[in-house]
């Protein structure tokens, strides 16, 4: 499947260029002028300014554009007839070119009709192909990003004791299954939904979600999975199987999408910011998080450390008499590696979509510089644990 999105996209890509070599090679170099808007006058200073008028009709279907273009109010340049003069100004061109008509209102040099109406179709094909390149890269990146759950289950299911890892598995594992109704359910709308800066109350089980949106719809539910998988690693071999559901359910529906929407909506209160009064200056203050540090791994954590706190020790961690600490040693070494690995390559998608697109300028820096930094982070943290752990 990714391998066919990817070809639609080189297939898009080469007909913008074919189109763009089409239009371009029609011109006449001549016939450009300064930057700005070009005039467009009628050999007769009598005629009616409607019958200067070019806005052939087009259609559209979900497949995309279909005959025809747009009209010329998307594409035309400004012309001047009569006494009125109308100001269009050209969605392609710094330096437009000059075009002139006859009396009966239809292009006869310099730009044909058919060169505008490639122009139009070329603007909107440009533009689809724009938003198809950041909803595939999302998905790209979310799919990966679900890797992260497959990571935890390794690592803990080699942490734990043999006895224990079939359970720990299956936790994980509905960690996403629990999210995935509970955040769609619920969650988007508490965390994205039209509301206050608290809370939001609308697109309930993605209602009103546009098909456009969908991409980081899906997103958004795998940072939420994310947060709720944290937390199984601090439960481990201490929380019965109904008490982890009702928690994954509680977590992904309520907790981390109002802390979601503080952080990261555009109506959160937070992500909004205020302006204080700071030695007599007028300072914006607001909340920055980039790749979730806060509204996802700190959401994760303090929710692990309570319940960690309200469960207790596992059993047999404490000698019962004296309340010396007993070892007690995952069963496979190997299994909690390779999940270590995975959860290193997860993480690497994690920060790397946090950007949101990849088609605005700057967009591909900050993608590297967040994958660096998390490569640059892993590192220091591996040598940080060998050194502690020699």
């Amino acid at each position: 499947m990714a391998f066919s999105n990817m070809t639609g996209l080189l297939i898009n890509s080469t007909w913008v260029v074919s189109n763009l070599t089409a239009v371009f090679s029609g011109l006449d170099p001549s016939n450009f002028t300064t930057p700005g808007n070009p005039t467009v006058s009628s050999s007769d200073s009598t005629l009616p300014s409607a019958s200067l008028t070019w806005a052939p009709s087009y259609s559209t279907s979900t497949a995309g554009f279909t005959s025809g273009a747009p009209s010329a109010s998307t594409v035309a340049p400004s012309y001047t007839s009569g006494a009125q003069s109308t100001t269009l100004a050209p969605s392609l061109f710094s330096t437009a070119p000059n075009i002139s008509t006859t009396s009966s209102g239809y292009f006869t040099d310099n730009v044909s009709e058919s060169t505008m109406r490639s122009l139009a179709e070329l603007n909107f094909r440009f533009d689809a192909l724009t938003l198809n390149i950041d909803q595939f890269y999302q998905i790209v990146f979310s799919i990966m990003i679900l890797l992260l759950t497959m990571g935890f289950a390794f690592i803990e299911a080699g942490s734990v004791r043999a006895k224990n890892t079939q359970n720990i598995i299956l936790k994980n594992y509905l960690d996403g299954f629990v999210a995935g109704i509970s955040y769609w359910a619920i969650g988007w709308a508490f965390a994205y939904g039209y509301g206050n800066g608290f809370i939001g109350w609308f697109d309930f089980a993605s209602s009103y979600v546009p098909n456009e949106k969908m991409s980081n719809y899906f997103y958004q539910l795998m940072f939420a999975s994310t947060s709720c998988t944290i937390v199984s690693g601090a439960l481990a071999e201490r929380c019965e199987f109904v008490a982890y559901l009702i928690y994954s359910f509680v977590l992904t529906a309520f907790v981390y999408p109002l802390c979601s929407r503080w952080g990261w909506s555009q109506y959160g209160f937070l992500h909004i910011g205020h302006d204080f009064d700071i030695d007599g200056k007028i300072m914006h203050v607001k909340y920055e998080d980039f790749g979730g540090s806060g509204v996802v791994h700190l959401v994760g954590g303090t929710t692990a450390f309570v319940g960690a706190w309200l469960l207790g020790p596992r059993i047999g961690r404490f000698h019962k008499e004296t309340g010396a600490v007993i070892p007690i040693r995952g069963h496979s070494v190997p299994l909690a590696g390779i999940g270590a690995f995975v959860l290193v390559f997860g993480f690497m998608a994690f920060n790397a979509a946090s950007q949101g697109h990849i088609t605005e300028p700057g967009d591909g820096a900050a993608i590297s510089m967040a994958a660096f930094n998390t490569a640059i982070s892993s590192s220091m943290g591996a040598f940080t644990s060998m050194f502690a752990h020699r």
